[in-house]
């Protein structure tokens, strides 16, 4: 990987990267456990957490377990936008590895908040799936194998964005590219 270019990152946006990744993102549960718990939320808070494994290397810092922590912790959200995303009416439970905290259905009323709250927005796409795939094989999530995670992803989000996710009332439009992809990746 050394031999691989990077693009220019300002100084101030790494600086912002770096910064205290676990309180922003004790922060951000903290919003969406009390306020806005929209999957684009989740989308959110994994991108600020990929942000913060990509600083720490272009800044020549060990990936310790922080960073693995970090990048696991980004793959649940990204799992949680898609799984809330695909089906807001079911169990869901989205947990924060890197806070020890988790979103779940025993609290929050995802469907409601999916059909008549802050959910508005576009649903999830084929390019969500791909995201999510991305990150759940670099962060190693997908090989969890007490939680099904690779069947999950084709057996039951990849179906759902196919059809339109017809279980929730965010709309859906994916590329056909992507779409191919989906299901080349999915066998």
């Amino acid at each position: 990987m050394r031999d691989v270019t990077r693009h220019e990152v300002g100084e101030e946006r790494l600086s912002q990267a770096l910064d205290d990744i676990t309180g922003r993102t004790r922060e951000r549960w903290r919003w969406m456990r009390y306020d806005d718990p929209a999957p684009r939320k989740m989308r959110e808070t994994g991108d600020e957490l990929l942000d913060h494994v990509a600083a720490r290397t272009v800044a020549g810092g060990v990936l310790d377990e922080t960073v693995r922590t970090a990048l696991r912790t980004a793959a649940e959200c990204f799992l949680g936008e898609l799984s809330v995303g695909c089906f807001p009416g079911g169990d869901q439970e989205v947990v924060l590895p890197l806070i020890g905290e988790q979103l779940s259905s025993d609290d929050i009323g995802f469907g409601d908040v999916v059909a008549y709250g802050s959910g508005t927005g576009q649903g999830p796409s084929a390019r969500t799936w791909l995201d999510t795939f991305a990150v759940c094989v670099v962060s190693g999530l997908v090989w969890d194998w007490q939680r099904v995670i690779g069947l999950l992803l084709s057996s039951d989000y990849a179906p759902a964005i196919r059809d339109g996710v017809p279980y929730s009332t965010l709309p859906s439009r994916s590329d056909p590219a992507d779409l191919a992809a989906m299901g080349a990746l999915c066998g």
